[in-house]
């Protein structure tokens, strides 16, 4: 018997600015302080996905034809600093209150992690274009952070997508088996851009 186990991704985004956080003394690697950690599950190469991270409750209704859904994104914590550099912080997470499962077996656990693994890329990749960016003024970083970074950031969810499209959701293995190396090369690609902490430095005139 063939059991076919679709999937799926969510992705969400949201910001903190150390502006309207009163009770945030540091902004460090650690967000602890900022935000619930039981609910969110930062990226990391030591913190794989269990089936008992999957907390959310299945809505069978809207996604009927789905065994599993994940809900991955980042969230960033901006803060000035030095006068001449711009530090934020851009994580990559895992909710484990918006994502469920009715169906668990190594294989589909496999193509859950590399969804959230994907993710992660995708914010390195975001992560590098912030680090890059021609810094000048702080009112011309933020208009282009808000209005050109994080709509490309959003339109990498093609990568889902094809992701899903070629692994059939993770029922061939064999295509499920390249996507895991293509995934892992792309980590390493980008590993340089795996601290969450980017600083933005003014360029010259």
């Amino acid at each position: 018997m063939l059991i076919i186990a679709i999937i799926g991704s969510l992705l969400f985004s949201f910001n903190l600015s150390n502006d309207s956080i009163s009770h945030v003394d540091k902004v460090d690697s650690d967000f602890s302080h900022v935000i619930d950690d039981d609910s969110l599950i930062v990226w990391s190469t030591d913190r794989k996905l269990e089936w008992s991270d999957f907390l959310g409750i299945p809505d069978t209704v809207k996604f009927k034809r789905f065994k599993a859904i994940s809900a991955n994104g980042y969230f960033d914590i901006k803060n000035k600093i030095k006068g001449d550099s711009i530090e934020v912080f851009i994580y990559c997470y895992f909710d484990r209150y918006k994502s469920w499962s009715i169906w668990e077996d190594k294989e589909l656990l496999n193509h859950e992690q590399r969804h959230f693994d994907l993710a992660e890329v995708i914010v390195r990749k975001f992560r590098k274009r912030v680090s890059n960016y021609p810094l000048k003024n702080e009112n011309s970083f933020w208009y282009w952070y808000r209005n050109v970074a994080l709509n490309e950031y959003l339109n990498e969810k093609s990568y889902y997508q094809l992701y899903d499209k070629e692994t059939n959701h993770g029922t061939i293995i064999e295509i499920q088996q390249k996507w895991d190396k293509k995934i892992d090369d792309m980590l390493e690609e980008l590993k340089d851009y795996s601290n969450p902490r980017v600083v933005v430095r003014k360029k010259d005139r």
